[in-house]
């Protein structure tokens, strides 16, 4: 417990990330800054009937380079993404777990979670038996299996949580990552998401509510949110992690900061339940909030 009001601040010591433009951070950043597109057509759906045939797929990525096959077996790729991408924060950061697990936590979200894994086994238990299914299943589909495996990982045994908002999901587990350091309750955490939603199931149930662009023959300008021309949002697989610490302790160790996280804020429209109201009242709310509010 702190023994007075003041908040610790909080900076940001490591990245890792998954993406459609690769896995490695400094040539997937110098894509991104040069405006390149990751999203493509869909190659491993054979299912014509989708509106939409275009996604984002994780590219360089091969299990096979990260984790056993009987891990791979256990590990929806969500969750696979969501160590991975850890891994990479932690050496990225340079932070010395061994060190200080007791004093770290993980904040580590998904929208969606297991879907692969749970359209793999719904397969099997309609043409096997329910006998059939894994027993890894449970743990390989719930959200918060990505965070409890990062700490298993690590040892990381400060607090632990999946804050599960959709598309918000990752920023706002990274928000409550830091609100944590701020309020002395773990000196550092790993904060992200990860998703894996490329399978019929999800591109299927976001082609039926209508949400995803149908800008098939264009992929590369699909992903258009500000533009009045925008006709929905484009699916995409991957992970973010980061690192976060307090700010003295990252100093005293000799860390390279990367930023600072000075303010978050959160917000809902109580509008609708995918369309945003037209006012932007949650976001403006959100936004101006996070300005003045310290995490």
């Amino acid at each position: 417990m702190m023994t007075n009001n003041a908040k610790k601040r909080v900076v940001v010591t490591g990245v890792g990330w998954l993406t459609p433009l690769g896995c490695d951070i400094e040539s997937a950043w110098l894509a991104m800054l040069a405006g390149k597109s990751g999203i493509k057509s869909l190659t491993h759906l054979d299912d014509k009937t989708l509106r939409t045939s275009i996604c984002g797929l994780v590219s360089g990525y091969k299990a096979d380079e990260h984790f056993s096959s009987k891990e791979i077996r256990k590990l929806d790729p969500f969750i696979q993404y969501a160590l991975v991408s850890s891994r990479l924060a932690i050496n990225h950061s340079g932070i010395p777990v061994d060190e200080i697990g007791h004093d770290m936590g993980v904040a580590f979200g998904s929208g969606i979670g297991g879907l692969s894994y749970i359209e793999n086994n719904h397969k099997v238990a309609l043409e096997q038996n329910a006998r059939r299914i894994s027993p890894f299943f449970i743990p390989s589909t719930i959200i918060n299996m990505a965070a409890g495996n990062i700490s298993i990982e690590h040892g990381l045994k400060g607090p632990n949580i999946s804050v599960v908002t959709a598309c918000a999901s990752g920023t706002h587990n990274i928000g409550m990552a830091a609100r944590m350091i701020a309020a002395g309750d773990a000196t550092a955490m790993i904060a992200g998401g990860s998703e894996f939603a490329s399978g019929v199931l999800g591109m299927g149930g976001f082609s039926s509510m209508k949400a995803l662009s149908t800008r098939n023959d264009a992929p590369e300008k699909a992903s258009r949110p500000w533009d009045k021309d925008r006709d929905g949002f484009v699916l995409s697989d991957g992970a973010g992690s980061m690192v976060l610490e307090d700010y003295e302790y990252a100093k005293a160790r000799g860390a390279n900061i990367l930023a600072e996280i000075v303010g978050f804020k959160m917000a809902a429209d109580a509008f609708h339940m995918t369309s945003p109201d037209k006012n932007g009242g949650g976001a403006i709310r959100s936004m101006a909030g996070a300005i003045k509010t310290q995490v």
